[in-house]
């Protein structure tokens, strides 16, 4: 049979004291953390959509060479 322990040496939350003054720096923080993430999310997007890469493609056997431009709406992925 097993026995019973009745004398628990850990306190209920209601006893354990709290600091307020970590909780808020914690709560600060993720503030801060959310608002980086966020900005640099929309700065990321931004570049994507406005960005525009030419390349210069050589005909062979000709001397011409040939622009070639991708853009953000050419990638169906990304719309």
């Amino acid at each position: 049979m097993a026995e019973e322990h009745t004398g628990s040496k850990i306190a209920p939350e209601a006893q354990v004291p709290r600091n307020n003054h970590s909780s808020a720096k914690v709560s600060h923080v993720g503030l801060f953390l959310r608002a980086l993430v966020f900005a640099s999310s929309v700065a990321a997007v931004l570049v994507m959509v406005t960005s525009k890469q030419t390349k210069l493609i050589s005909v062979p056997g000709i001397p011409i060479q040939i622009s070639n431009s991708a853009k953000f709406n050419h990638t169906p992925a990304f719309v």
